[in-house]
């Protein structure tokens, strides 16, 4: 079973990864990309320009319980937010740059 989080950066930050050269938004998706495989935690679409992707957290439905499926679902959430964090900072520090 996957639990899937869709995670869309706000139209100020999209505004602002704009305006950024291509090696910093590759640099950023890289960054998003390295965080969530930190975590163990699928994702789909965390590519230059980064306008809309998903987080991806599998159970095998042999071993759900509704403990595992409570985790699953803050895993998943835990995903949304490190991405969202990680994105933001990344995006920060290379629009002062």
């Amino acid at each position: 079973m996957q639990f899937q989080g869709m995670v869309k950066p706000l139209d100020a930050d999209r505004a602002r990864m704009e305006k950024l050269k291509s090696q910093d938004k590759e640099a950023i998706a890289t960054e998003l990309r390295l965080e969530l495989e930190r975590q163990r935690i699928s994702f789909v679409g965390i590519e230059p320009p980064l306008e809309e992707f998903s987080v991806i957290k599998s159970v095998p439905i042999e071993l759900l319980t509704e403990a595992s499926f409570m985790q699953a679902v803050d895993d998943t959430e835990f995903a949304e937010d490190l991405v969202i964090d990680t994105f933001r900072k990344e995006l920060t520090r290379r629009s002062s740059q």
